[in-house]
């Protein structure tokens, strides 16, 4: 058995049912036909036998508990089992984005992008820690209209400067950190999940997401540049005479205008979901530009490149994905929510670190599988400003912030699994435990910025 697991072909086997399950998911987001979500399902378990069988130990083992766990919650609370199946499909929207995600990036490809901004790094930028602020804010501003899909493109353009470097690891955290701080602000999530749960308008809350997100960015600049040294990073000599052709960047600055402009209107006007949108999205916009630009041989060459050998770099995170789903649907019916209330009532004395209680609450749950937003959701049904003493908009700054960080390092989160996959990297290996120092650091300060904005009475 365990040679027939360790075969290639076996461990391709994954590869192939992740496609079909995506290509089936694309299909019913407009069929929406019952016994359809029934086959997903049955190849989402499939998806994680096989996963189960391919992983490592620590692997098996932290999934094997999430099932279990994910398992006796909905047994304990009764949940029919239509609600179970739709448990099983719930993170399927992302297995479909990671599973395209290196298509939607093929455009990427067309032209040297990687080398010009090569040769603007080697231009303009020497040291280790501005590469990784460039990493990092070009992360969020891509984040912010493309949301997660973002990560595949700032990835594939500047992965090979990140070898030079050195610091692969801190680039990818960096990127990651960058992306998720979106949350803090952008209107299409987790301000537009956040505020009907708080009451207050996007743009009475915009000034002050924005402050927190380019604060906490700065944040994981400034760690993850010292992770970076550790890492070996070695800085690089500046070369004034190295030629960038700027029309290069032009083209690159536009394809990535132009696919958020067009991932903004999926999400504004096609009743799909945004993730399945980006998914749906991305075979179509990269033949199209290659026949604009001349460039079908290229597609047709990534494409093999695509389906023989990196259509999945980590073939086990696509079943980490469908487990945390999961999991998430059967923890976020844990009735802990009464223990949470009755100690905010008992203690307004510490309503200066009430900010940093909540923020925990929301990162930790989310470390083991709840999804932050869910969290968010609970506690928004039931708490206030007032109780925290603070107002609706510090309160929504709580939840907002206290979300990025989850989404930033937690281990079964679609941002977290989309990197893995797309780096090839365990998700182990950049969440949770190695990202302790940007997780205190992001809730400390966090903590401070929303308690003087409660003090100047925002």
């Amino acid at each position: 058995m365990q040679a027939i697991v360790e075969h290639k072909s076996f461990q391709q086997l994954i590869r192939w049912v992740t496609g079909l399950l995506s290509v089936l998911f694309l299909i019913n987001m407009f069929w929406q036909n019952d016994f359809m979500n029934t086959v997903l399902a049955g190849l989402s378990i499939l998806l994680v036998i096989i996963g189960l069988l391919i992983m490592n130990r620590i692997n098996q083992v932290i999934a094997g508990i999430l099932l279990i766990v994910g398992a006796i919650f909905l047994y304990q609370y009764q949940v029919p089992l239509i609600e179970w199946r739709a448990a099983i499909l719930k993170n399927i929207s992302t297995l479909a984005l990671i599973f395209f995600a290196p298509v939607l990036a093929m455009p990427f490809f067309y032209k040297p992008y990687q080398a010009e901004l090569k040769n603007v790094c080697s231009k303009y930028i020497s040291s280790p820690g501005m590469f990784l602020l460039l990493s990092a804010f070009a992360s969020f501003f891509l984040g912010f209209y493309m949301s997660m899909a973002g990560i595949a493109l700032i990835y594939v353009l500047l992965e090979d400067i990140a070898k030079e470097y050195k610091c692969k690891r801190s680039f990818l955290m960096t990127l990651v950190a960058g992306n998720g701080m979106t949350n803090v602000c952008c209107p299409a999530t987790g301000a537009g999940i956040v505020l009907p749960a708080t009451g207050i308008t996007y743009t009475s809350m915009l000034t002050y997401g924005i402050i927190i997100s380019f604060v906490l960015i700065l944040v994981s600049v400034l760690i993850y540049s010292r992770d970076a040294k550790k890492e070996g990073a070695v800085r690089l000599e500046k070369r004034p005479d190295t030629v960038v052709q700027w029309s290069n960047i032009g083209m690159l600055l536009f394809l990535a205008v132009l696919l958020s402009g067009i991932i903004i209107c999926i999400d504004k006007y096609m009743d799909v979901p945004l993730l399945g949108g980006v998914a749906l999205l991305a075979t179509p916009f990269a033949l199209i530009f290659a026949l604009i630009q001349n460039k079908l041989s290229v597609f047709k060459t990534r494409l093999i490149d695509y389906s023989k050998t990196s259509m999945l770099k980590n073939p086990s995170t696509m079943t980490i994905v469908v487990v945390a789903g999961f999991a998430g649907e059967g923890l976020k019916r844990a009735e802990f929510i009464d223990y949470v209330l009755d100690f905010f009532a008992a203690n307004q004395g510490l309503s200066m670190i009430f900010p940093f209680i909540l923020m925990t609450i929301i990162v930790l749950l989310g470390i083991i599988g709840v999804h932050p937003f869910a969290t968010v959701a609970t506690l928004g049904a039931v708490l206030t400003g007032s109780m925290l003493g603070t107002s609706q908009i510090g309160l929504a700054m709580i939840y907002l912030t206290g979300a990025s960080i989850a989404l930033s390092v937690t281990p079964f989160g679609a941002l977290t699994n989309l990197a893995s996959a797309q780096s090839g990297m365990s998700v182990w290996e950049f969440t949770a435990w190695r990202a302790w120092k940007f997780i205190l650091a992001c809730l400390v300060i966090g903590t401070v910025m929303i308690d003087i904005f409660t003090l100047l009475g925002i």
